[in-house]
C-alpha cells in the first residue's frame, strides 16, 4: 500500500478546517498584536488643562461681585463642563 495516496488524502480532509481556523483567528491575533504596541490614551483631557481652568476658577474671588463676575463664572463652569468637571 502506498502511503502517498494515504497522506494526499488526509490534507485534502484537513486543508478546509485549517484554513477556516486560520480565517477566524489570525485577524483577531493581528489586532491582538498591533493593541499590544499602541501606548494607552488617556482618558480625558490633560492635567495641564484642568489646573489652569482650576487656577481660572481660583481667581473668580479677586473680581469685584457684579455681572463681569457672573459672566466669567458661567464661562468657567461651562469650560469645565465640555472636560468632563462637575461644578455645583
Amino acid at each position: 500500500m502506498a502511503i502517498g495516496p494515504v497522506a494526499l488524502y488526509a490534507v485534502v480532509a484537513v486543508a478546509p478546517s485549517v484554513l477556516f481556523w486560520c480565517a477566524l483567528k489570525v485577524p483577531a491575533g493581528v489586532r491582538w498584536w498591533r493593541g499590544r504596541r499602541r501606548p494607552e490614551l488617556p482618558a480625558g483631557p490633560p492635567i495641564e488643562k484642568l489646573a489652569a481652568d482650576l487656577r481660572r476658577v481660583h481667581r473668580l474671588g479677586e473680581l469685584p461681585e457684579g455681572f463681569d463676575r457672573e459672566i466669567e463664572r458661567l464661562r468657567v463652569e461651562e469650560s469645565l463642563a465640555e472636560r468632563g468637571l462637575s461644578v455645583s
